[in-house]
């Protein structure tokens, strides 16, 4: 995971501090995340509002040539979540090798592009998280991974929501929501609110 903050654009220093935030999460915690990420999204599928913030959050990076630092910042808030597991696991005296084989498996999968090798490998993930830290928590990681990945992105963007634009600052708001049920907002982006 990247630490140098201007890998990340201005906000860089809001995006590392998220980062920090995910890597010390509790079952706990991630659960609570999980929880409102459920809530923000839908129970029943993907709100439309949610799918045309996040569209409106990307159009708004590659306009102002911030794509790649917000696909730097999703990778890192997942990756953030993945060493917090390892820390539960570790704290519980077990051997985390199977969900970090998973992991890499699962990232590999990804950027292949293969569905299927995606699919198999989230499902070899899940089995190491649900037979080192249990089913519940285990049912909490990929959720909790994707409100860190989405606060990071969120972080990256912070500045260019606007009342006129296409991206808001209740489309910000909507997608930076079920982290704040955990975290506050970092002192970089609260000071721009």
């Amino acid at each position: 995971m990247e630490q140098d903050p201007f890998t990340y654009g201005p906000n860089g220093p809001a995006v590392v501090a998220i980062m920090n935030q995910a890597a010390g999460m509790t079952p706990d915690q991630m659960a609570a995340t999980a929880k409102t990420s459920g809530a923000a999204t839908g129970y029943l599928g993907i709100r439309k509002s949610w799918v045309n913030a996040r569209k409106a959050m990307q159009d708004v990076a590659e306009t102002h040539s911030r794509t790649r630092a917000l696909i730097a910042a999703k990778d890192a808030g997942m990756d953030s979540v993945m060493r917090a597991v390892q820390i539960i696991v570790a704290s519980n005296g077990k051997s985390g090798a199977g969900i970090a084989e998973g992991w890499q498996d699962f990232l590999a999968a990804i950027a292949d592009a293969n569905p299927r090798r995606r699919q198999r490998a989230y499902r070899k993930l899940q089995k190491a998280l649900r037979d080192t830290v249990g089913s519940k928590v285990a049912k909490t990681v990929p959720v909790a991974s994707g409100a860190a990945s989405t606060a990071a992105q969120v972080a990256v963007v912070w500045d260019l929501a606007s009342e006129r634009g296409r991206f808001t600052p209740n489309d910000r708001d909507l997608h930076m929501s079920p982290w704040l049920t955990v975290y506050p907002l970092p002192p970089d982006l609260s000071a721009r609110s």
